[in-house]
């Protein structure tokens, strides 16, 4: 058994930022999807809803891009 090579998991330089723009991705296409159920709704308040809720949502994908680990490499 000593000629098994003992693997070591670390993570890539880049999958910090895959992962979070994955994230940041998918927190938009949602925000896009809830904007878009509302205009079909036909519903004004819950498109104002949807948007103001979109638009938190891309802040905070933002901030979190801002604030994570990956950004400062």
């Amino acid at each position: 058994m000593k000629h098994i090579v003992k693997s070591e998991l670390a993570p890539a330089a880049w999958q910090k930022t895959a992962d979070l723009t994955g994230l940041v991705l998918a927190i938009i296409l949602l925000a896009v999807l809830g904007v878009t159920a509302a205009i079909s709704a036909s519903s004004t308040v819950s498109a104002v809803i949807a948007a103001l809720v979109g638009l938190s949502a891309a802040f905070f994908a933002a901030a979190t891009y801002v604030i994570s680990p990956a950004a400062k490499n």
